[in-house]
């Protein structure tokens, strides 16, 4: 009788829990609830059994604000449950930053059905499945309790999402990092024609194929007659690239770090440097802000023959514990080029934005005693390049800003404190919105 009862038992058992690769969780806390899933294929089984949808949520529970805010007032709302009951099986894909957040085996499912899935977009985000596993629709970001309802209710439709059923292929290969036309690779070559014809020598360090402000030196600056015409007078060309696509050699990219830590040029890039035929360095720039301001920067150092200070490196500050910001009140004004106006106005949230046009963030803020840093601003949009506040302290109002280089659809802003000292930022408020990007 006993062993009949084992029996009966342990094939209960094998049955909910057969799954192929299934990670050990008898060590780490699941999603939000226990209505909660760790894999597709449990998830499968019991929504083929009682005609339901699955409900796939990829979160990044300790780290992303948008994520935890989801959770909170959303996913833990009796409306929400109530839903998910009767209509969906739930998964939770959770991505977390620390270390020991939840064993190998969990972490490494968790990232190939992500893969298998398409992987689209950041987090949060959600798949609607049916029971066999094909993808219905997506539904992005976070978005108060009602509108977020609505949107499970009816997510977008495959094709409008970067999901599909597919494997992602690999990139095709992006061809090797080659110097624009009349540049040099060397700096000792160019130092070499500089002084015979009586020239300096412009020293660019980029990341050609990832960082967008270096793109957009080489799309606006590079390519400009005004600047060809400069330098055909004036200066040789040296193009030092770190790509991360492209392929070069490695003893060039080599070369390319050690010739710009020479020339104490800094860790971030864009970066430029004006050098004469004594290997003095007169002139240094780190980033990119306009096509006029490049240009007043090579004719400084052109003229000049004065040693110019080197570029701080990149500092990573100390971490600033929330708890350490007092409040820090977030105002969205007019999102508009000019700063001042952006400063000046009151306004609210776009529905849509252009490529390449700034936005600004007006900032209330008051820091503990003590305290100081500057804020910034990120989306959920990838490849947003930011504009940092001027320095900050005590309390009072400031702005920061970004620039949107990609097409996409945002769903939140986020805005960041980075701190003085060494080593990280805080998250320091979320601004949920709705923009596509044109």
């Amino acid at each position: 009788m006993f062993c009949k009862k084992f029996l009966t038992l342990l094939l209960l058992f094998a049955v909910f829990f057969s799954l192929k690769g299934a990670p050990d969780t008898s060590t780490w806390t699941k999603g939000p609830s226990r209505q909660w899933h760790l894999t597709l294929e449990s998830a499968q089984e019991l929504a083929a059994r009682g005609n339901k949808k699955i409900y796939v949520l990829f979160t990044g529970s300790d780290w992303c604000g948008f994520c935890i805010k989801l959770k909170k007032e959303v996913l833990n709302s009796g409306r929400f449950k109530s839903y998910a009951r009767n209509n969906l099986e739930l998964v939770y894909i959770d991505f977390p930053r620390k270390k020991n957040a939840m064993p190998d085996a969990q972490r490494q499912y968790n990232t190939a059905l992500r893969q298998r899935l398409g992987g689209g977009g950041g987090v949060p985000s959600a798949l609607i499945l049916d029971s066999t596993g094909r993808v219905l629709g997506k539904v992005s970001g976070y978005r108060p309790l009602k509108k977020y309802m609505e949107a499970v209710q009816k997510p977008l439709p495959v094709a409008n999402t970067s999901f599909h059923q597919r494997p992602r292929q690999p990139a095709a290969p992006a061809g090797p990092s080659v110097p624009p036309a009349g540049w040099h690779s060397s700096l000792e070559k160019a130092l070499e024609k500089a002084k015979a014809e009586n020239k300096k020598v412009l020293v660019l360090r980029t990341g050609s194929d990832w960082c967008p402000p270096c793109m957009r030196l080489e799309r606006e600056a590079l390519s400009n007659p005004e600047f060809k015409e400069f330098a055909a007078k004036h200066l040789e060309l040296v193009f030092l690239d770190s790509p991360r696509r492209k392929t070069i050699s490695s003893e060039q990219r080599a070369y390319n770090v050690k010739t710009a830590q020479a020339l104490n040029m800094g860790r971030g890039v864009p970066s430029l440097a004006i050098v004469d035929t004594d290997s003095k360095v007169t002139a240094r720039q780190m980033g990119y802000g306009s096509f006029s301001r490049f240009m007043e920067f090579l004719k400084k150092g052109v003229s000049s023959s004065v040693e110019a200070p080197p570029l701080r490196p990149v500092s990573r500050p100390a971490p600033i514990a929330p708890e350490k910001l007092k409040k820090i009140k977030v105002q969205i004004v007019n999102w508009d080029s000019d700063r001042a106006a952006a400063l000046a106005g009151e306004g609210g949230i776009p529905g849509a934005w252009e490529q390449g046009k700034r936005f600004y963030v007006r900032l209330k803020y008051d820091l503990p005693e003590g305290v100081g840093g500057r804020f910034l601003i990120r989306s959920s949009v990838p490849g947003m390049g930011s504009i940092l506040s001027p320095a900050v302290s005590d309390r009072g109002e400031t702005a920061a800003g970004g620039v949107f280089h990609r097409p996409g659809h945002c769903t939140g802003i986020n805005v960041l404190f980075w701190g003085n000292g060494a080593g990280g930022h805080v998250t320091a408020a979320s601004i949920p919105c709705s923009i596509e990007i044109k």
